[in-house]
């Protein structure tokens, strides 16, 4: 008798075990499913072997969020978000202090920003350019790496440029729906932040870096003309007449009411 309970308990534990892998399974490819419905991309959903992942054009730059298990060198469970960077003859690190040596042959850099000096405090830059690279990382480029650190806070951070692609990394899985949203669209203003830094003709508004020109509007996808408006949450500009038909924030993620005007 006792044989046959103990027995049945080893089977009801399996069973839970293959009921809570499965359901495991389904709400993380649940939540990739997501990002790529919202950002009408193509979803792969996780099997035996494979976590899920979801491809997609972000502005028309191809995007790519998955999750992977590297087995050998910095070995772990990562989530990442990839996407197409324009500079090819780039190579840039930025990691939380203490996380380990980078890549070889990468100088460190000393940002000398107004505002970051506890960014350098709490992360290491390091470049095959380093004038380049202070340009790049700026204050608002700064805001949102701490932004994308607050996700899952525990795991480690490493935001890398290399090869024509911009990648942004957590040293862990991201399972749950609001954890890889956040995820996604921190690592998105991330690229839009350090886009911004590379146009030309930029002026500053309060401290922020704004560019001119060749900036496109995030409700009409068009050069921003005309008068120019500025979110007051998340700071892109806009064009006034496309901020009042859409009547708040175009940027996925934010829908600030408020803004500033930037143009006449």
């Amino acid at each position: 008798m006792a044989g046959l309970i103990f027995f049945l308990v080893m089977v009801a534990g399996v069973i839970c075990f293959v009921l809570s892998v499965f359901f495991g399974k389904a709400t993380w490819s649940s939540a990739f499913e997501q990002i790529a419905l919202r950002y009408g991309g193509l979803f792969h959903s996780a099997n035996m072997f494979r976590p899920p992942a979801a491809t997609f054009n972000y502005k028309q730059t191809p995007c790519r969020v998955r999750c992977f298990r590297r087995r050998f060198g910095n070995r772990g469970r990562f989530t990442e978000l990839r996407i197409a960077w324009p500079m090819r003859d780039l190579c840039l690190e930025i990691h939380q202090q203490g996380q380990g040596p980078g890549k070889r042959g990468l100088q460190p850099v000393a940002l000398a920003l107004t505002g970051v000096s506890t960014f350098s405090q709490r992360y290491a830059v390091s470049s095959n350019i380093p004038e380049r690279t202070m340009r790049l990382v700026s204050p608002a480029v700064c805001w949102q790496i701490d932004q994308l650190a607050k996700v899952k806070p525990e795991s480690g951070l490493f935001v890398s440029i290399d090869r024509g692609w911009l990648a942004v990394t957590r040293s862990s899985y991201l399972r749950n729906k609001e954890a890889v949203d956040d995820f996604v669209r921190f690592a998105l203003e991330l690229y839009d932040h350090m886009a911004l830094t590379m146009t030309e003709g930029i002026e500053f508004h309060d401290d922020v870096i704004v560019a001119m020109d060749n900036m496109k509007c995030p409700v009409c996808s068009c050069d921003i003309e005309g008068r120019l408006v500025m979110c007051v949450r998340c700071k892109t500009p806009h064009c006034h007449d496309c901020w009042l038909y859409n009547g708040k924030c175009g940027m996925y993620g934010c829908s600030e009411a408020r803004y500033s005007m930037l143009g006449g």
